[in-house]
């Protein structure tokens, strides 16, 4: 199946529904969209793309969906632009910076000349065709590309489906269309017939007034901006019935302010670009287990491996490895190292967990995330779930940095909402996880994301490291990156 059949099959049987609420709020139909996506590979097709070409796209919103979904009826890849320009044939582009191999996008591409009817687009078969490539996290390291295909997109819409069931009417959507969050909510909505609320982070909390919005797809640090936009003693929305997050852990902190002020009911759903959506629990169900995430989906192999690599007993913590329906099979211009992460038809994420006899997963950190104090294993999520207890912290990092005689050092990086003073921070800590306080505590006004909203430590060392000649209580103006 290619990824746009049901797009048309929903065009043709609700044509005046709303697929999508832009930015400027207006709206598209189904009927609309379908044009546009036709308009979209037509366009394509005239300006030499075939099935197969790997094509970047640099866009944003609505425009990046439908030309990517144009793309995709033809059969042409559509890839990250940070995949290097080696594996690609041209990135698009809407600005008019001249770079090699870059092509400036125009907007009538996707806006078929009005009252000009043209005969439905031929649908490529899809299938096992690679769709998308995607850029994994890379948060700690190189990013790696993951080649998705059709067929692995659309069992990923409805594996969450069969597990979450049917997309509610209206869906607010809180994260980077480029991401695999982004991209499969948007086709999980699309395929039920549901309207996709697509609009700037200011503007959400209007919108889903404005609109009846019934669920929301969001990122933990989306949803931290919500809140923030919000007053402290906002109601929660009449209209929704829950918000799903994914992309990152939400912190415990996190959750209990948007179910108090946006909407009671927060399902978090664990996935990873190389799979897909692996697992989902409502946050009210963690209560006092520890690391708990989501109880695995049916189809859904995770095993926990012992140093030895032997599986370990349910309950017992070790090296995690998964194996799902909608895996990926490789990254495209992956090294050697990196490839190792996909291998045996098993995916090697790099975290430590458990899966408990009931099928909940339980994770600590990830293995390279861990950090090493003098021999002693430190929890990072442990640091920063107790910095973000206190009310004026709104975000934390943990991570390891050498000292000048290569000794790791426990760090801890925050933002927060008036400056505040190191001491109480480290003295919060103490008291909380005796033996496990920061040595330094940086205070910033923000802290480095990725696309999908994952902190990038790497670039908190290397700014930890330039600031080790600063000010004695480890006080930052800004960060680095």
């Amino acid at each position: 199946m290619n990824i746009t059949e049901p797009i048309r099959r929903r065009a043709r049987a609700q044509p005046h529904a709303v697929a999508i609420v832009r930015a400027n709020g207006q709206t598209i139909s189904f009927a609309e969209l379908e044009q546009r996506i036709d308009h979209a590979a037509r366009h394509a097709t005239e300006l030499g793309m075939r099935a197969g070409d790997v094509i970047g796209l640099t866009l944003r919103g609505p425009l990046e969906l439908i030309y990517a979904l144009g793309l995709a009826r033809i059969g042409v890849i559509t890839a990250s632009p940070e995949l290097p320009r080696a594996h690609m044939r041209i990135c698009l582009t809407e600005t008019d910076t001249f770079q090699p191999g870059s092509l400036v996008f125009e907007r009538d591409w996707t806006l078929p000349p009005p009252g000009q009817a043209a005969p439905p687009m031929p649908i490529h078969p899809g299938g096992p065709a690679i769709c998308r490539i995607v850029g994994s996290s890379g948060t700690t390291g190189r990013a790696k590309f993951a080649a998705i295909s059709h067929a692995g997109l659309a069992q990923r819409v409805f594996h969450m489906w069969l597990d979450q069931g049917p997309m509610p009417d209206c869906r607010l959507l809180a994260a980077g269309l480029s991401s695999g969050l982004g991209l499969y909510t948007a086709l999980r909505c699309f395929y039920a017939g549901g309207t996709l609320v697509l609009c700037a982070p200011a503007d959400r909390a209007g919108f889903i007034t404005r609109f009846g919005v019934t669920s929301i797809t969001a990122t933990p640090f989306s949803l931290r901006q919500m809140l923030d936009a919000l007053p402290a003693d906002h109601p929660p929305f009449p209209t929704l019935r829950s918000i799903e997050t994914g992309g990152d852990r939400t912190p415990p902190a996190l959750w209990r302010d948007a179910a108090a002020r946006i909407c009671p009911t927060l399902i978090n759903v664990l996935g990873a670009t190389e799979t897909g959506p692996i697992a989902a629990m409502a946050m009210a169900e963690v209560g006092a287990r520890i690391g708990a995430v989501g109880h695995v989906f049916d189809g859904v192999l995770i095993e926990a491996l012992d140093d030895a690599g032997a599986v370990l007993p349910p309950g017992r913590f070790g090296t995690l490895r998964i194996r799902a329906p909608a895996m990926v099979t490789h990254y495209v211009g992956a090294d050697e190292r990196a490839a190792a992460s996909l291998r045996e038809g098993w995916f090697y994420p790099g975290d430590t967990g458990a899966v408990e006899p009931d099928g909940l997963l339980r994770l600590a950190a990830r293995v390279s995330e861990m950090i090493n104090c003098g021999g002693e294993k430190i929890d990072p999520l442990e640091i920063e779930d107790t910095l973000r207890e206190l009310p004026l912290v709104r975000d934390a990092a943990a991570f390891g940095v050498p000292d000048n005689f290569g000794v790791i050092r426990l760090y801890a990086a925050i933002t927060a909402a008036t400056r505040t003073d190191t001491a109480v921070l480290q003295a919060w800590c103490a008291r909380t996880l005796p033996g496990r306080t920061p040595s330094v505590i940086l205070q910033v006004p923000r802290l480095p994301r990725n696309e999908n909203g994952k902190i990038i430590k790497d670039l908190l060392v290397t700014y930890a490291l330039r600031q080790a000649d600063g000010p004695a209580d480890g006080t930052a103006e800004g960060i680095a990156g």
